[in-house]
């Protein structure tokens, strides 16, 4: 791999209620900071941007079905990373998936579903559109990725359509 690797998957006749991910170096020092896991339209993709050429090994861990309290490993990878992005940083601490929880419409937004899950900048600056319901409260949160909270960085604009 080069880079940036993006697994990819999603289930037909299983409900896969939970993801986890381990990724450990082959000294197996823990790498996890390196993998981000995002739920959209019930896909789970896994992205892996290792901080250094080497062989990683990765490992994909699930609840199946909502009465299991316990995560099983369900597949294991090794990645032989050839080349690393030098810009590279680790992804925030997040508990959870990136993207929309699945009952968005529920809590008052309209167009969360569309927004990318990852989003780059170029020059600094993200602006991400969201439309919401009238009377929906809406908060934003920057973090980096030593979980410092960005808050001067952050700016909300309400507009009327």
């Amino acid at each position: 791999m080069n880079k940036t690797i993006d697994i990819k998957f999603h289930t037909k006749s299983t409900n896969l209620d939970d993801v986890n991910v381990k990724l450990f170096d082959s000294k197996g020092c823990n790498k996890e900071q390196y993998v981000g896991i995002r739920l959209q339209n019930k896909t789970f993709s896994v992205t892996v941007t290792p901080p250094s050429n080497g062989e990683y090994t990765l490992e994909i861990y699930g609840t199946v079905g909502a009465d299991s309290n316990t995560l099983e490993c369900l597949i294991t990878y090794v990645i032989k990373c050839q080349t690393v992005d030098s810009a590279i940083s680790p992804f925030p601490k997040f508990d959870s998936f990136y993207g929309p929880v699945e009952n968005w419409k529920e809590r008052g937004f309209k167009n969360v579903g569309k927004i990318p899950t990852s989003i780059t900048s170029k020059n600094g600056e993200v602006c991400v559109p969201i439309k919401i319901k009238d009377g929906t409260k809406v908060m934003a949160t920057l973090k980096n990725s030593d979980d410092v909270k960005l808050v001067q960085y952050t700016l909300l604009k309400w507009t009327s359509i």
